[in-house]
């Protein structure tokens, strides 16, 4: 009997390992047949691009021009219509006045320009032998008119008010207006109008009074001839006056000039004009009751280079 049992548990000895074998075996089994069937797997094959498909053509809708309602023949009806209209008629007619319009530029045109200026001047009085010097500050304030254009004669105008005081040696005030206009023929101008002067002058010499211009009122007329030389504009003139208000007497010593009413000024200036700024000096001489007055005065003016006909800045 134990030989039996010791019989039984070789024969169990032998055949356990033979079991463990057997799913090792059987596990090995798969992966060989993957790498087998992955080395076997025949290369993937290129896709070809699919071709374009072309779309139809979309549908072309004819409509008959008369097939509409209200068509062709309904708008020539209503353009005869409106052809009879009073509207139409009064268009019609006023295009035929605008086309009788002469519309080229004038031959020669009038502009206007304001000018506004400081004045500074030197006034010197000689009464015998005694002497009296001032200086004179004022403004002057005005407009021009000139014409531009192609004729050969052109005209301008000067309306302006000239107002200063003296210092130094003399007390008073001045007030001098004019209006002038006349032609310009070429680089010549020449300008005349009236002119008046309301004015006091009290001149002394060492806190003496040396001589006296009284209250008085003036009126006269001025005669300029002004010449336009590039950028340089000289002029002369003249202007006689008589005293219609006040007391004034009139130049009794011997004049260097004609002397003609109660007063006469005689001078000359000259204008530089540049691009934008014109300078312009003046000097005067002047025949009165108590003795000669010179006066030398300059001022400086924004002013374009545009008029053609400069000259009237004294």
């Amino acid at each position: 009997m134990w030989w039996w049992l010791a019989v039984s548990l070789a024969q169990q000895t032998d055949e356990a390992p033979g079991a463990e074998d057997t799913p090792s075996d059987q596990a090995d089994t798969p992966s060989d047949s993957a790498e087998t069937e992955a080395d076997e797997a025949p290369p993937d094959e290129e896709e070809a691009p699919a071709e374009p498909v072309d779309a139809p053509a979309p549908a072309v809708l004819v409509i008959p021009a008369y097939g509409l309602t209200g068509g062709l023949s309904t708008l020539e009806t209503a353009g005869a219509e409106h052809s009879a209209s009073e509207d139409a008629k009064a268009g019609a007619e006023a295009l035929a006045r605008l086309e009788g319009i002469d519309w080229s530029a004038p031959t020669s045109m009038l502009r206007g320009r304001w000018y506004a200026r400081p004045v500074l001047s030197f006034d010197e009085l000689g009464a015998g032998a005694a002497r009296a010097r001032a200086l004179r500050a004022g403004a002057a304030l005005g407009r021009m008119w000139f014409t531009t254009g192609g004729l050969p004669v052109q005209g301008g105008a000067d309306v302006g008010l000239h107002a200063s005081a003296p210092l130094g040696q003399a007390t008073g005030y001045r007030l001098h207006a004019h209006a002038l206009a006349g032609p310009w023929l070429g680089p010549v101008g020449v300008r005349v109008g009236p002119t008046f002067r309301a004015d006091r002058t009290r001149f002394t010499n060492g806190g003496t009074e040396l001589a006296l211009l009284d209250d008085a009122a003036l009126v006269g007329g001025r005669v300029v001839l002004a010449f336009d030389v590039g950028s340089l504009a000289p002029y002369v003139d003249f202007e006689p006056a008589w005293a219609v208000a006040g007391t004034r007497a009139r130049p009794t010593d011997p004049v260097l000039l004609p002397a003609l009413g109660t007063e006469t000024r005689y001078g000359g200036g000259l204008t530089l004009q540049g691009s934008f700024l014109a300078l312009t000096g003046h000097v005067h001489w002047s025949e009165t009751g108590v003795g000669r007055v010179l006066e030398l005065g300059a001022g400086l003016t924004i002013r374009p280079r545009s008029t053609p006909n400069p000259g009237d800045d004294q």
